[in-house]
């Protein structure tokens, strides 16, 4: 037993390149570099092609798409595919919606399937989900009852259940039924509903007949339990004689009275409907929600399996069966790898597509038109099962560890990684696979092989890296008649499968493998490895040129079918008991096959050319930085240099080509030399703008206030000369004045006055004089001292 499947995944690199202008994209301000034109694209089909009509987005319609009798495919359809391989070409990120939350009823593992242990069973709880306003909650019933089929039938009275869920019945539960003008399946609990239309099974009164792991009881007039009857699905009929494989036979009693109420959020809430969004029981009940007083009927666990209410407990997970799908701890979104995640942050595709976020939003630089056709014809109508696994089949869509497609334990999710980019095999030829189920079948009328459809591709102020891009998404990076791209449906049988041919257009255009050059030369020096050589190119590229045979199994879906022992998926992991041998989906780079090669390097004929340019335009974009500094504050301009100085040191902690280093090392000195002249002259501002601080409070506690008799004639003098440089710079007046003058006289002569025999010395014989000369000048001293009574 093997996996296999139509398609097989790229791996997903942590690595997701973000282009460094992201946020200085404009439609109306054109980049330097930017470049303006038309691709002449040109499609193929080299095998049959089926594109539903579009038209109408609810028309049913199995006619390929056309208008006015002309065949086409919609722009949409084309855009699509192409930023798809962008995105997986560019190392762009995996977009995935975060409401997405799988789940599992594996009952063969219970390390995984932890509910159908009977002790953990009797933790599990009951009660009913309703939303009040815009908020989702549980309200908590308690322990849910059980009650027989029989009890049912003989307190209404019939014989509905035992006359289809019984093995001694004639009944087929494994094939749909018609029931008044409506089609159920009798797996189902909406098909138990129905049948019980005409019966009222809400507050009813029960009594106990025995207790083990549930409390069974039947119904009674005047019993002490009063409840409401709740019925799950079956998956299968039951016997009377209970034993093993003997089947569902009780259904559930939830008691009346609430005991409690759990908050759920939106977030919760959402996970939940998209685990049963294909439920034909949520289908019936999710109307339940709002318009009655109890809701919709779950079985519930809470977390750390405490039941009385506080704030730190809530819901750990709920259902709408006992035996309930058990959700995985982790959304596929959080499988991510962490730069997939960054919000915040817009790959290449985003930036050339566009795109729309919660906070903000683009408008795409490239236009597609409508490809139209002029040879197209029909084929023949063609009937084909248009299904797929489901990406909860984690040995398919989760990464796995192990040997020749054999593991020893799965990966789920858990704790697992994602397999990566899907993308279905390219075929030989077309092959067809019907079930006879209007259901389950799709009839599609598809064109010929050999029809071409012609169409337009506008772009806008695109940068040389993103139009070689997408070039490279259009040709294969230059290598259009090497590999195929898939459009439309029905591509798991070969449909679908084309080749795409352009022609660039535009005034100042250089050849197309000049910009592709440019596009690989910057993923190859952003990632640290030839784009060309990596994992994911060499899986996309093997994928896209590598045409599988239609007579082999292993490219075609695993079978499922209601038939005895016809299941694939189970087999694959471990059979019905689980303990076989476990297998997954290899990748298909590790088949014995054949594969395609990878794409040839388009920049090494320009390498010397694109370097030369990257270095003239660093010099321009570091020049410009360095020039700005000098047009903002000193605060700001040492900001921002820190701040190019940090990115700087970040970019040479990767690998790169060594004139860039040595120009980035070169950038490097220069900004730590203008981020030191900066400092220095901050902190001469700091230190002028504290002395002139000073100086204005000298001036403000004014000349009288510094001046005293009892200070020496030095001390004056240096204050006189601090007043001196106060007045100037406040007043911008060198001198003293007269009231100046006298008040220095005033004080000169008390300090004599004053003074000892030795002090009055000084004063008599002209030292203290020359002293005042030497400080103020001959002139003022002259003048002071002619004010002076000195005997």
């Amino acid at each position: 037993m093997s996996v296999h499947a139509p398609f097989n995944f790229i791996p997903l690199s942590d690595q997701v390149y973000i282009p460094s202008w992201a946020d200085q994209i404009s439609h109306d301000v054109p980049f330097s570099d930017g470049v303006s034109g038309k691709i002449q694209l040109t499609i193929t089909a080299e095998s049959d092609i089926f594109v539903r009509n579009g038209q109408s987005k609810d028309a049913v319609d199995n006619n390929f798409s056309q208008v006015s009798g002309r065949y086409f495919i919609p722009a949409t359809s084309i855009k699509g595919e192409v930023r798809n391989l962008m995105e997986i070409m560019s190392f762009g990120k995996m977009n995935l919606d975060t409401r997405a939350k799988f789940a599992q009823r594996e009952w063969n593992n219970t390390d995984l399937y932890t509910i159908k242990d009977p002790n953990v069973q009797r933790k599990i709880r009951c009660g009913y989900l309703r939303k009040e306003g815009n908020a989702y909650e549980i309200v908590d019933h308690g322990r849910p009852l059980r009650i027989s089929h029989k009890a049912i039938d003989d307190w209404f009275e019939v014989d509905l259940l035992t006359s289809h869920f019984s093995r001694n019945s004639h009944f087929d539960i494994n094939k749909t039924k018609e029931v008044d003008g409506q089609t159920f399946d009798p797996k189902t609990a909406a098909f138990k509903y129905h049948l019980f239309k005409d019966e009222d099974l809400e507050n009813l009164s029960f009594t106990e007949v025995r207790t083990n792991t549930f409390t069974y009881v039947t119904c009674a007039d005047g019993g002490k339990i009063t409840g409401d009857i709740v019925f799950t699905g079956s998956p299968d009929q039951w016997k009377e004689e209970r034993g093993m494989n003997a089947g569902k036979y009780y259904e559930f009693v939830f008691p009346l009275k609430g005991v409690g109420c759990y908050d759920l959020s939106e977030k919760e809430f959402e996970h939940y409907e998209f685990i049963y969004k294909d439920s034909d029981d949520w289908n019936y009940w999710k109307s339940h929600l709002t318009d009655t007083d109890k809701g919709v009927p779950v079985f519930f666990r809470i977390e750390d399996n405490q039941i009385k209410r506080t704030e730190d407990n809530h819901i750990k997970d709920f259902g709408l069966a006992l035996l309930y799908k058990l959700p995985y701890d982790k959304t596929p979104y959080e499988l991510l790898p962490q730069a997939h995640k960054e919000e915040s942050t817009h790959d290449l595709a985003e930036c050339i597509f566009g795109y729309t976020s919660r906070t903000d939003s683009l408008r795409g630089r490239v236009q597609f038109s409508n490809a139209f056709s002029t040879n197209a014809e029909p084929s023949e109508e063609v009937t084909l099962v248009l299904g797929t696994p489901k990406a909860s089949y984690y040995p398919i869509y989760i990464e796995q560890k192990g040997s020749n497609a054999r593991t020893g334990q799965y990966q789920t999710y858990n704790n697992g990684r994602l397999a990566g980019w899907k993308r279905y095999h390219v075929r030989d030829g077309v092959w067809q696979k019907s079930l006879g189920n209007e259901n389950l079948d799709s009839t599609l009328t598809p064109v010929r092989s050999g029809a071409t459809f012609t169409g337009d591709i506008v772009f806008h102020n695109l940068r040389p890296i993103e139009l070689g891009a997408l070039l490279s998404a259009l040709t294969f990076h230059g290598k259009p008649d090497l590999y195929y791209h898939q459009l439309g449906q029905a591509k798991p049988y070969g449909y679908g499968r084309c080749r795409y041919s352009v022609t660039l257009e535009g005034e100042g255009l250089e050849e197309p493998n000049y910009y592709m050059g440019h596009f690989e030369y910057e993923l190859s020096d952003k990632l640290g490895t030839p784009w060309h050589q990596s994992s994911q190119i060499q899986e996309l590229f093997a994928l896209a040129g590598s045409a599988v045979s239609n007579d082999t199994e292993e490219y075609k879906y695993m079978r499922l079918s209601t038939e005895p022992r016809v299941n694939e998926f189970q087999d694959a992991k471990g059979g019905q008991n689980g303990r076989g041998d476990k297998y997954y989906l290899p990748r298909f780079s590790e088949l014995p096959v054949e594969h395609a090669s990878g794409p040839d390097s388009l920049s090494e004929d320009i390498k010397e050319q694109i370097k030369a340019q990257q270095l003239e335009a660093l010099k321009a974009e570091y020049n410009q930085r360095l020039a700005e500094l000098d047009t903002l504050s000193l605060e700001e301009a040492i900001r921002q240099a820190e701040e190019v100085l940090i990115r700087l040191n970040e970019k040479m902690a990767h690998r790169m080509d060594g004139d860039i280093r040595a120009l980035y090392k070169e950038f490097r000195e220069t900004f730590e030399a203008k981020k030191s002249a900066l400092e220095d002259l901050q902190r001469q501002q700091a230190e002028e703008e504290a002395r002139a601080e000073k100086s204005a409070a000298r001036y403000a506690a004014g000349l009288e206030g510094k001046l005293s008799a009892t200070k020496s004639l030095n001390a004056n003098l240096t204050d006189i000369k601090k007043w001196l440089e106060a007045v100037q710079e406040q007043e911008s007046r060198k001198a003293l004045n007269e009231e100046e003058v006298k008040l220095i006289a005033q004080v000169f002569q008390e300090s004599y006055d004053t003074a000892n025999a030795k002090g009055k010395k000084t004063w008599k014989n002209g030292s203290a004089k020359r002293t005042v000369a030497k400080v103020l000048g001959q002139d003022l001293a002259d003048e002071i001292f002619g004010l002076l009574s000195i005997k």
